[in-house]
């Protein structure tokens, strides 16, 4: 028995297990699809293999969060014994420090990066690690029992944990995505509550009260639980008459004004609450909770303002991969808005969305593979100027060209049916938008 450690899948998750492993002075293989990636040389080749022989002599299998638990190489592991577990469920068995993870469906970077500035802010070495494109295994030999791994996690990584249990475990919010992964919603939230399934009575459990199914989540947990509101008294962070309070359960204290928050929009407030109430329960000042506030804006394509054109101002939501994280995109508009949006075919019904969209989105642009599916569900809102878009490119030359206040692009889905990721994605948006501030036409763009 040579007990090799087998990483299936050699992205970013795939990457920090084996350098993990390797520092931990394991025997590791890697199998991934792509033969043009390059391996160390230290790690055995398992491309080309069939599962058989890729599995012989394996004692653990590691896998990325895209492999899906159908999948036949890791059917035949578990049924010939082998332990399959996550790259986010190895980081935890081989961290030492505390732990803060996050997840939800919208908001999950930013309340990260707020929370491990929040934490540096005070002089905690803070890793921010996991679903936010830093691998969590790969940080953890650089790390120290008291440094704290604030850890961004998705339903695809939270499907395959097993001993996983944060010491401040934060759901944001949970609305229909991944819905073609998860093969149901009930199986989604499944996914997202694992977040707690195993934290003990030491350990901590926050949840969005405004958010009916994260709120029915606190049921069946044995973490402290706290709560946060933007317009409820709660065991944990509310709001009241603009300033926000901090209740631990024996009392309650002004934390600072929502005013303190320089983010943009209602769903960032919310955000802030929940990392709020995290810095609480690790004792955080409120001076320094109110400095990082000032101080903190959302990363990139976040409903980023880019510029104005003709008056017009001009905001990059490229991140938006999801109708909830549109809907609240276009609530952060203040002025008679067009909205751009469109992309990957995921399957969604956008009736819904339609009949809850803000009345200052008054044109939308779409563009992209589920176009048509689109403008089908825009017509439920009568009230609604729908335009189609040949791609980005036009979609901007036709939202410019129409009187209004603002021009918001929030795909409300992925961006596979045209580019790699939202960054990619968010970036050539703002190659579009760059020429027409300088009063050329998109055609140019293209030369």
């Amino acid at each position: 028995m040579c007990d090799i450690n087998l990483i299936y899948g050699y992205g970013v998750s795939g990457i920090s297990a084996v350098q993990l492993l390797l520092a931990r002075g394991k025997k590791v293989a890697v199998f991934d699809d792509d033969f043009d990636i390059e391996l160390p040389n230290n790690v055995i080749d398992m491309r080309g293999k069939s599962a058989i022989a890729m599995l012989e002599d394996v004692t653990l299998l590691v896998t990325s969060p895209s492999v899906m638990d159908t999948n036949d190489v890791i059917i035949l592991a578990k049924s010939m014994g082998i332990e399959v577990v996550s790259e986010l469920e190895l980081g935890f068995r081989n961290c030492n420090c505390d732990i803060v993870a996050i997840t939800g469906t919208n908001g999950k970077t930013t309340s990260t990066l707020l929370m491990q500035k929040l934490l540096e802010e005070y002089g905690i070495d803070a890793h921010a690690v996991g679903n936010i494109g830093v691998g969590f295994c790969g940080e953890i030999p650089i790390m120290n029992k008291d440094s704290v791994a604030v850890v961004e996690v998705s339903s695809y990584q939270l499907s395959g944990v097993e001993l996983f249990a944060p010491k401040i475990a934060i759901c944001l919010n949970i609305s229909p995505d991944h819905i073609e992964y998860h093969r149901s919603m009930e199986k989604y939230i499944e996914c997202k509550s694992n977040i707690f399934k195993c934290q003990c009575c030491g350990d901590y459990s926050v949840f969005n009260y405004d958010d009916e199914t994260v709120r029915n989540m606190s049921r069946d947990v044995s973490g402290k639980v706290y709560y946060y509101s933007t317009c409820v008294k709660v065991v944990g962070t509310y709001i009241d008459n603009g300033e926000i309070y901090f209740n631990d359960g024996y009392g309650v204290g002004r934390v600072c004004s929502v005013s303190d928050i320089k983010m943009l929009g209602e769903h960032n407030i919310s955000n802030a609450l929940a990392v709020i109430t995290a810095g609480k329960i690790l004792n955080i000042p409120n001076f320094v909770i109110k400095k990082v506030l000032n101080a903190f804006n959302p990363p990139a394509y976040r409903i980023t303002y880019i510029g104005e054109h003709n008056n017009i101002k001009i905001f990059n939501d490229s991140k938006s991969t999801n109708i909830d994280s549109t809907l609240c995109a276009s609530r952060a508009m203040e002025g008679e808005t067009v909205l751009i949006l469109g992309g990957y075919d995921k399957g969604l019904s956008y009736t819904e969305m339609f009949r809850n969209i803000p009345e200052n989105i008054t044109n939308i642009v779409v563009f992209g593979a589920n176009c048509d599916n689109v403008i089908d569900d825009a017509s439920v809102n009568s009230r609604l100027v729908i335009l189609k878009a040949d791609g980005i490119e036009n979609a901007v030359e036709i939202a410019l060209n129409t009187s209004c206040n603002n021009v918001l692009f929030s795909p409300a889905t992925s961006s596979y049916d045209m580019f790699d990721n939202y960054i990619q994605r968010g970036e050539y948006f703002n190659k579009i938008v760059r020429m027409f501030l300088l009063n050329n036409t998109y055609k140019e763009v293209l030369q």
